[in-house]
C-alpha cells in the first residue's frame, strides 16, 4: 500500500489488540453490512471521511467494548459478516456520500484464528473530502469531517482546523505541480520515484505536520517552545521497521528533565512512526521510519537559564549520536537544528544578574549538517556549536561563550 501504510508500518494483530481508540484507529463490534441501518452506515461513512481528512487510519470491525467501555472484546466476525463487506457494494455506497471519492481498502485478515474486517483509509492526496449527501442524525451535506485526538469524528468547525485542511491541500498541489514540471523536462523515472522525489521537501513537510500535531494540543500557539530536529538528507519512508526504531531509541535514551524523560521509552506506534506526547500535552517527540526525529516542548516562562540551554545542547547531541549509531548510520548526512519558537521577549539569564533578550527577527535557531559518524564521534564539539550559536543570538558576551567547551565536557562526562 506504500507510504504511511506499507506493511512495515503496522500489523493486523497489533491493530486488533491495541485496545485504544485514537485519531488513527476506531473499533466497532461485529456486524453485517446487509443488516446495518442507513443511519449506522452513515456513521461509518462519517468515520471514513474524518480519517481521510486527518492522517488516514484504520476502522476495525469485530472488537466490542467490555463492561468498562474499553474496546477489548476481540470476538471477530462470522464468515457471513465478513463476506457482507463486499468492496464494490460498500465502496459505491460510501462514495455516493462524499466528494472526492475516499481512497480506502477493505481487508479481512484472520488474527489468532478469528476473522476481522479492517478498513484501511488513506489521507487525501488532492482535495479534502466533503460530505455531499445527508443522512439524518449522522451526516450533514457540505461538512468537512475530521478525526480528533479524543477519537471522535466531527465537523471541522474551528478556523485552525479549516486552515490545516487548506494547508495540506496546498502542499499536495505543490507536489503534483512539481511532478508535472519534472515530466515536462523529461527527467528520468529514477528522479521521480517516490523514495527519492523531493526528499528535502517531504522531510520538511513531515516536520511541519509533526509540529502542527503538537501545537494543536498546546494551550496557545503564542507560547514559546523548544524545537529540536534531526533530519536525514535522503528522506525515505519505510527505511526502518518500528521494532527496530523502538530498540534503537531505548538504547539511546539518557533520561533528562530538559529533554527525554525516563517514562518516555514506551511510545505509541502510529503509521510510519513512534510518537510520545505527555499527559499534559506540553512535550512530544516523534521518530519516523525514515530516521527523522522531532522533539517539541512548551517553555514554562519567558526566562531561560543559559546553563540549562548548554545542558540541553549537550544531551540532545549525546542522544542523536547514540541514536544514529544504534541505527547503523555512517556517512549519511544529517541536519541537526535547535530552535526557540516564538522567541520575542524571551530573556536568557547568565547567572543571577546578567540577562539578555532576543531582539532579532525570528527564527532563533542553531543548525549544522554533519555525517552520522561525525555526530556520534564529536558530541562535545557539536553541542558547543549549538550552544554558542544560541548564545550569540541573545548577545551573550564572548568571555562566557569561551567557557562552553569545558562546561559541555563536564556535563557529558557526568552522564
Amino acid at each position: 500500500m506504500g507510504g504511511f501504510f506499507s506493511n512495515k508500518d503496522y500489523s493486523f494483530e497489533e491493530l486488533v489488540y491495541r485496545g485504544v481508540e485514537s485519531d488513527e484507529l476506531d473499533y466497532k463490534a461485529h456486524m453485517s453490512w446487509h443488516t446495518m441501518t442507513r443511519a449506522a452506515k452513515g456513521k461509518l461513512v462519517r468515520h471514513l471521511i474524518a480519517f481521510a481528512n486527518t492522517r488516514g487510519g484504520f476502522l476495525v470491525i469485530g472488537v466490542g467494548e467490555d463492561r468498562f467501555g474499553n474496546p477489548n472484546c476481540c470476538t471477530g466476525v462470522s464468515p457471513e459478516e465478513a463476506g457482507s463487506f463486499d468492496p464494490s457494494a460498500v465502496g459505491t455506497f460510501i462514495n455516493s456520500y462524499v466528494e472526492p471519492a475516499i481512497d480506502f481498502t477493505i481487508e479481512r485478515p484472520v488474527v489468532k484464528g478469528k476473522k476481522y474486517v479492517i478498513f484501511v483509509i488513506r489521507p487525501f492526496t488532492t482535495l479534502p473530502h466533503v460530505c455531499s449527501n445527508s443522512i439524518e442524525g449522522e451526516l450533514q451535506s457540505g461538512v468537512f469531517y475530521i478525526r480528533t485526538v479524543e477519537a471522535s469524528s466531527r465537523p471541522a468547525r474551528r478556523a485552525l482546523e479549516m486552515q490545516e485542511l487548506i494547508r495540506r491541500a496546498m502542499r499536495n498541489e505543490r507536489e503534483q505541480l512539481s511532478n508535472v514540471i519534472r515530466a515536462v523536462l523529461n527527467e528520468s523515472p529514477a528522479a521521480t520515484a517516490p523514495a527519492a522525489n523531493c526528499s528535502s521537501m517531504h522531510c520538511l513537510d513531515a516536520i511541519e505536520e509533526s509540529e502542527h500535531y503538537f501545537r494543536r494540543r498546546t494551550d496557545s500557539f503564542a507560547l514559546p517552545q523548544l524545537k529540536f530536529t534531526v533530519a536525514p538528507e535522503n528522506y525515505i519512508p519505510g527505511t526502518y521497521q518500528l521494532d527496530k526504531l523502538r530498540s534503537a531509541f531505548k538504547r539511546s535514551l539518557r533520561p533528562d528533565i530538559l529533554f527525554l524523560h525516563e517514562n518516555e521509552s514506551t511510545p505509541l506506534p502510529t503509521p510510519g512512526s513512534l510518537r510520545y506526547i505527555s499527559t499534559d500535552s506540553r512535550r512530544m517527540w516523534q521518530l519516523f521510519d525514515s530516521g527523522l526525529f522531532c522533539f517539541f516542548a512548551v517553555l514554562s516562562n519567558a526566562e531561560l537559564d543559559f546553563a540549562d540551554i548548554t545542558r540541553l545542547c549537550a544531551v540532545v547531541c549525546d542522544f542523536a549520536g547514540n541514536l544514529y549509531s544504534a541505527l547503523n548510520w555512517d556517512e549519511e548526512r544529517l541536519t541537526v537544528r535547535l530552535e526557540i519558537v516564538n522567541p520575542s521577549g524571551i530573556r536568557l539569564a547568565c547567572g543571577k544578574s546578567e540577562k539578555y533578550t532576543f531582539a532579532l527577527p525570528p527564527p532563533c535557531s542553531a543548525e549544522f549538517v554533519r555525517s552520522a559518524s561525525d555526530l556520534s564521534r564529536h558530541k562535545n564539539d557539536n553541542a558547543v556549536r549549538l550552544a554558542t550559536r544560541i548564545g550569540e543570538l541573545f548577545g551573550v558576551p564572548e568571555k562566557l561563550l569561551q567557557t562552553l567547551p569545558a562546561n559541555v565536557k563536564s556535563l557529558l562526562e557526568k552522564k
